[in-house]
């Protein structure tokens, strides 16, 4: 028994799943939840008090990547939530912009869900890069019932790995009322 847990612990360490909780408050709106990578640094920028707190994370070593995402409550009662489809097209409209310096001809959106919610993104590739930017982009949007996650994801290097975690995390992010 014994090898078997020392087994499991290091397969389960070999995937980086050891995480820790950033609590993200939004003003009079309790405060959403998220699991980060025990590897990376995290930040919450409030400098505009009326604009949605934006959650950037990073590598604790190094600047291989850049991720940053915002949370976003939708102002008034009146605005719908968001469908599968407004949010697809949402996401689609929004890579108009990276289309024209990007690689790839074709930036489809990939829709994803978990228990947090629902939502969309799309991937492209930098053809020339700044020399301190990055190469690889995802950009997209997760809807968690009344809640907005809008994200990006700015890597260098392969970007598969990188966006699987982001992924995750906007999965299994959760809401704690205030």
């Amino acid at each position: 028994m014994p090898r078997t847990l020392l087994v499991l612990f290091l397969i389960v360490a070999s995937f980086g799943v050891f995480a820790r909780e950033v609590r993200v408050p939004v003003s009079g709106r309790g405060t959403v939840v998220l699991s980060v990578p025990d590897s990376w640094d995290e930040g919450i920028d409030r400098s505009d008090p009326n604009a949605p707190p934006t959650v950037l994370l990073v590598p604790s070593k190094g600047k291989s990547f850049h991720i940053l995402m915002s949370v976003v409550w939708p102002g008034g009662p009146s605005v719908p939530n968001l469908t599968r489809e407004a949010v697809r097209e949402q996401v689609r409209r929004a890579s108009d912009g990276p289309k024209a310096q990007a690689v790839e001809r074709e930036l489809p959106v990939v829709e994803f869900s978990g228990p947090a919610g629902f939502g969309a993104y799309f991937s492209a590739t930098d053809r020339a890069p700044e020399p301190d930017g990055y190469k690889y982009l995802t950009q997209g949007m997760l809807v968690m019932s009344e809640v907005r996650i809008t994200f990006t994801v700015l890597v260098n290097g392969e970007p598969a790995p990188v966006r699987q975690q982001v992924l995750e995390i906007l999965k299994t992010m959760r809401r704690e009322p205030g």
